[in-house]
């Protein structure tokens, strides 16, 4: 059966460039009216507005009829500030919409492990119990995690990493139907132990919160950050380190070398400590004063590499040398121009095994 114009891609697409319909109809000469019924599926496009359209968002027309169902974030309360621009939000979703699309084209022909086990939450699981045993689950060492990113694509888990262009959207996961592998969207302007906190929280979610029959919006939040510290900052390794080191008590100079070791924030760590216990009222306050005095709540010294997500560039390796695809084998299954593939894909071993 021959497959319809599908107008959520449209829609997609426009919202990927946080531009309105007004300035898209001036752009390529079409009138608003016309332009809202298509978007809204309320009219049938011709081949000419397809054409201006394709080249206009630099995808191939077929772009616009295939299956492109767009999912909103997987917890629509994902780490963001209340000061989030709507336009700014929809932009990045589609974006990450748009990435599923194209990994899900390619996921047709190769494939990889998925191990990420969903524990739901229970008057016996905490957040911190689950926390435990997916370290177990992921044959995690004692101590810091060394390459968090790694240790996730490792069980399957698809990290994208890109500029958000704006500060007030840490990260986000989409998953789609369930039998799609979950998508991890991560703002790279971040400092590395800031997106390891990010990446763990999301990987939190995915865990904890498949199965909720209810929302508990205030409450999800929570879980995923006790999630994440105790992934991150396990409290049987870590409390001898926040206690003291070498008999001196904790203070700020010694969370920067428990930064390094640990490979989270100054903050983190002394929230950590915070919620262990650790501090009496006066040296939290005493601590949190001198952070807030040295200008360390907002920007932290030694900051961090980004841990490079490497399954997407390896994913696009087995098609270019496994399934032996050109470039233009590659635009051709993708339906999108060279530029727009240079612009979401840009990689450079293999764990992919193609399907027969």
């Amino acid at each position: 059966m021959e497959q319809r114009y599908n107008n959520e891609i449209l829609k997609l697409l426009r919202k990927s460039k946080n531009i309105s319909q007004y300035e898209i109809c001036e752009r390529i000469g079409v009138s608003q009216g016309n332009y809202s019924k298509i978007e809204h599926g309320l009219s049938e496009p011709s081949d000419d507005f397809v054409e201006r359209i394709s080249i206009f968002f630099q995808v191939n027309p077929d772009f616009f009829f295939q299956d492109g169902k767009v999912y909103a974030p997987y917890n629509p309360y994902h780490r963001s500030r209340s000061t989030l621009q709507v336009g700014d939000r929809d932009r990045v979703e589609a974006i990450a919409n748009i990435y599923r699309i194209h990994i899900t084209k390619l996921l047709e022909r190769a494939e990889t492990p998925f191990n990420i086990q969903s524990i739901p939450i229970s008057k016996t699981e905490t957040p911190e119990a689950i926390a435990r045993l997916t370290r177990r689950n992921f044959n995690l060492p004692k101590g810091p995690i060394d390459n968090l990113t790694k240790s996730l694509e490792d069980n399957g888990l698809f990290l994208i990493t890109y500029d958000f262009k704006t500060e007030e959207l840490d990260g986000f996961t989409i998953q789609g139907s369930k039998d799609i592998i979950p998508f991890i969207f991560i703002n790279s302007t971040f400092a590395g132990e800031r997106i390891r906190f990010t990446l763990a929280h999301e990987l939190g979610h995915l865990i904890m919160h498949q199965q909720l029959e209810t929302e508990k919006n205030n409450e999800l939040e929570k879980e995923a950050n006790a999630f994440a510290s105790e992934f991150l900052m396990p409290a049987s390794d870590i409390m001898q380190d926040l206690r003291y080191i070498n008999t001196v008590k904790l203070n700020v100079d010694i969370l920067v070398r428990l930064k390094m070791k640990w490979k989270v924030s100054m903050n983190a760590l002394l929230k950590r400590a915070e919620d262990l216990n650790v501090l009496t009222k006066n040296q939290s306050k005493y601590l949190w004063m001198q952070m807030s005095q040295k200008g360390l709540r907002k920007k932290e010294p030694y900051p961090m590499p980004l841990e490079k997500p490497l399954l997407l560039d390896e994913l696009i390796d087995t098609y270019k040398n496994e399934l032996q695809y050109s470039l233009k084998d590659m635009i051709d299954l993708l339906k999108i121009t060279q530029d727009a593939y240079f612009e979401y894909f840009n990689n450079e071993k293999p764990r992919f095994r193609v399907v027969k």
